[in-house]
C-alpha cells in the first residue's frame, strides 16, 4: 500500500515520528512510504530505510494559504495514497485528507472541526500517554500486530568517515570517550542557567579524566552561551570548541561518534537517541521527561522539578525562578547515579 504521512513540527517530533514509520515497514515490507515534512530539517531524514520518498514544505508555503492548499491538492491528485496519516490535523494540513475521499483510510486526531475530513480519529494526548506512545496510536486503526516503539536515523559510511577525518584534524581521539554537551538552546525557555552547565561540564571531567567534551551550539546567540561555559570552565583542554556539526545531517553523523550526551532536553537528545546513544537530560519545567524521553532499551534519564516540588508550587514561582531550582548538585547526583548504574564514563 501506498503510505502519506504528514509531520509538520520542530526536529525533536519528527525524530520521534521514526518509531510510526518504522512500525509500518516491518508490518508491511513491500510499503510505499511518503513522509511530508518542513523543509528546513528534511536532510536529517535522507536515506532512513522507512522512508521511500521526502515531500517538503516550505516556510512560504506553510503560510500561505493558497500556496499550502494548492501544493496539498497536487501531491494527492498525483500520487493516490491508500493511507494518509495526518499527525498535527490542523486546518493547514487537513488538505491531504480532505482532496483525497477515495483513501480507504484518512487518519487524523479527533479534534472539533476533524469529524468530515478523517474516518479514523485518534484521541489526542490523554492521561498515561508518552509522545511515542501518542504517534503510535495513529497506527491502530490498520490493525499492526506489532508496534515498534523504537525511533532511529540513518548516516551513510561515507560521511562517517568524511566525519572522522575531520574529528582527527581537531584533536580528537576516536578511541577515547566523547561527551556531547548541550550547553543551550534555540528557545530561553529550554535552558538551563550556563553557570550551571559549567559545574556539572567540569565535574565529568573530575569523573572521567581522559573524556573529550563537545559542545552542541547553533550560531548565533548559542554559540556566545558556549564560548561563556567555555571561560566559566577555565578554557579547560578536555573542551573542543573547535568541534562543530554545522547541520543537523553533521549533528546526526556526529551522534555515531558520541559516547554520551548531557544538556537541556530537546531535538539534540532524540537525535543521539535515534543512534543508540545514552543521555541525561535537564527537562524544563512544565513538561514531563516521562512523556518526551523514550523508554526503548536505550539508556536516557532526566532531571525534573517535578521531583522536587509539586507541580502547584511550581506555578507560583516566576518561570526563571523555576528553572534555578534545578540546582547543579541535585542534577549531578541524579546524573552521577545514573552513570553508575549504566556503566558510562567509568574511570
Amino acid at each position: 500500500m501506498k503510505y502519506l504521512v504528514v509531520r509538520f513540527r520542530q526536529m525533536g517530533d519528527a525524530v520521534i515520528a521514526t518509531c510510526l514509520l518504522n512500525t509500518i515497514r516491518e508490518n508491511d515490507p513491500e510499503a510505499d512510504i511518503t513522509f511530508v515534512l518542513n523543509q528546513k530539517i528534511e536532510p536529517l531524514f535522507r536515506g532512513h530505510p522507512s522512508i521511500d520518498h521526502i515531500i517538503t514544505f516550505t516556510e512560504e508555503e506553510r503560510h500561505s494559504l493558497v500556496k499550502n492548499f494548492g501544493k496539498m491538492w497536487r501531491v494527492v491528485r498525483q500520487n493516490h495514497y491508500d493511507v494518509i496519516i495526518d499527525m498535527r490535523s490542523t486546518v493547514n494540513t487537513m488538505g491531504f485528507a480532505l482532496f483525497s475521499p477515495r483513501s480507504r483510510y484518512r487518519i487524523g486526531l479527533r479534534k472539533s472541526y476533524t469529524r468530515w475530513v478523517y474516518n479514523r480519529r485518534i484521541h489526542r494526548f490523554r492521561q498515561g500517554d508518552t509522545a511515542i506512545s501518542h504517534d503510535l496510536d495513529m497506527l491502530r486503526p490498520l490493525g499492526f500486530s506489532r508496534l515498534d516503539p523504537h525511533i532511529s536515523l540513518f548516516v551513510t559510511d561515507s560521511e562517517r568517515q568524511r566525519f572522522a577525518e575531520y574529528l582527527r584534524q581537531q584533536g580528537i581521539d576516536l578511541v577515547k570517550p566523547i561527551v556531547l554537551v548541550g550547553v543551550s538552546a534555540k528557545l530561553d525557555d529550554k535552558k538551563w542557567p550556563l553557570e550551571d552547565m559549567a559545574f556539572i561540564t567540569k565535574k565529568l571531567i573530575e569523573r572521567c579524566p581522559n573524556a573529550q567534551i563537545v559542545f552542541n551550539f547553533a550560531p548565533g546567540k548559542e554559540a556566545a552561551d558556549a564560548k561563556k561555559v567555555y571561560e566559566l570552565c577555565g578554557r579547560d583542554p578536555h573542551i573542543f570548541l573547535n568541534v562543530e556539526a554545522k547541520s543537523q545531517r553533521e549533528l546526526s553523523v556526529l551522534a555515531t561518534f558520541v559516547t554520551f550526551y548531557f544538556g537541556n532536553e530537546g531535538g539534540a537528545r532524540h537525535i543521539m537517541h535515534a543512534h543508540g546513544k545514552p543521555s541525561f537530560v535537564v527537562v524544563t519545567p512544565g513538561r514531563d521527561g516521562n512523556v518526551w524521553i523514550p523508554k526503548d532499551g536505550v539508556p536516557a534519564s532526566w532531571a525534573t522539578l517535578d521531583d522536587l516540588m509539586p507541580r502547584e508550587e511550581q506555578e507560583l514561582l516566576p518561570f526563571a525562578e523555576q528553572y534555578k531550582r534545578i540546582t547543579p548538585e541535585y542534577v549531578w547526583n541524579k546524573l552521577s547515579a545514573f552513570l553508575d548504574r549504566e556503566r558510562i564514563l567509568t574511570r
